[in-house]
């Protein structure tokens, strides 16, 4: 069996197209806690968890290599649209389909870094809705836990924060990654 942990990275600047993506690594049960010992020592100390965007270049550098040499795979969803202001919609759309992927892999556990408490109210109540019009399966299960608890979370935050630094002209680290990484753009300019 599979778990995915997932993480989420978006870029807003006005007059750009609005990012966001949403990153899930893949681990298999019997590998979590080896993966998770391996994140662990990769960690700073002081830092309440491994975080992209406190990272220097180098040390960016060196996170993409160790991710890339983890037994897991990345599934990204990368949603770009024009100037738009809502941030939970982008997130709604995005992880309805990292849900849908993620599901055709025959992965059904999920667990996304926790937000605010109405955020994953929200996130709950949107999944529980996807099941009720059979746009994914009913065994698809999403929990919430804090990054600083989870280290596995810290993969999918690396990972997106690559991406993120590719759609921003800097593809050295999505490079890194790309024998581990299933990449889905959905990409509408034309519309909020």
């Amino acid at each position: 069996m599979w778990h995915a942990y997932v993480d989420e990275s978006e870029h807003l600047r006005d007059g750009d197209a609005h990012t966001y993506i949403l990153a899930a690594a893949l681990v298999a049960d019997d590998e979590c806690e080896e993966v998770r010992h391996q994140v662990r020592a990769l960690h700073r100390s002081g830092e309440p968890k491994l975080h992209w965007f406190r990272l220097t270049d180098s040390m960016r550098e060196r996170m993409a290599k160790s991710v890339a040499a983890l037994p897991a795979l990345h599934i990204v969803v990368v949603r770009v649209t024009e100037h738009c202001r809502d941030s939970e919609r982008a997130r709604r759309k995005t992880f309805a389909r990292l849900l849908y992927e993620l599901e055709t892999r025959g992965i059904d556990r999920v667990t996304a870094e926790s937000r605010q408490r109405k955020q994953n109210d929200r996130d709950v109540a949107f999944v529980r809705g996807l099941r009720s019009s059979q746009q994914i399966g009913i065994d698809v299960r999403l929990e919430h836990v804090s990054g600083p608890a989870e280290p596995l979370l810290w993969v999918p935050d690396i990972v997106a924060g690559a991406i993120l630094s590719a759609t921003r002209g800097d593809d050295r680290y999505r490079e890194t990654l790309t024998s581990v990484l299933d990449l889905v753009t959905l990409e509408n300019l034309s519309r909020k």
